[in-house]
């Protein structure tokens, strides 16, 4: 906190901007993952739940795997096959918000018109430059 004197002489205790801007991330930050994380969570948990209750009928199969020789191994498997970095990257993943397809839209297009005035530019100074270099090198 940044500590200033007012003209009458008393102590005025402000923010300075970086824990504004810090304050009010962290609060627009929260709304926003609350919303779209339960709006793209919701099918993925049911499908989930699904797979899950399918496969409660065959657990049996699973009872050698919970063993302590093979725990070993599959922790081995899960060092080797890189199966760490996919369960991070899936944790990542579930961490970002996404723009809605209103928003990607207007950003695409944004692009594309951006791309094309971009490429009329180029042309025009390339048709330019030639015309040019024919008049003052080939004269």
């Amino acid at each position: 906190m940044a500590e200033k004197k007012s003209k009458d002489g008393k102590r005025k205790v402000s923010q300075t901007v970086r824990e504004r801007t810090k304050s009010s991330e962290s609060k627009s930050n929260k709304r926003r993952l609350r919303k779209t994380a339960g709006t793209v969570a919701r099918p993925v948990k049911a499908g989930g739940r699904g797979v899950k209750k399918a496969l409660r009928r065959f657990s049996f199969i699973l009872k050698p795997f919970k063993t302590r020789p093979v725990r070993a191994v599959g922790r081995i498997l899960y060092k080797v096959l890189f199966l760490q970095f996919i369960v991070n990257s899936w944790r990542e993943l579930k961490k970002v918000t996404w723009t809605s397809k209103r928003q990607t839209a207007s950003l695409t297009v944004a692009v594309f018109i951006f791309a094309i005035a971009f490429g009329v530019v180029i042309a025009i100074t390339d048709y330019g430059l030639d015309k040019l270099f024919r008049k003052v090198l080939l004269k």
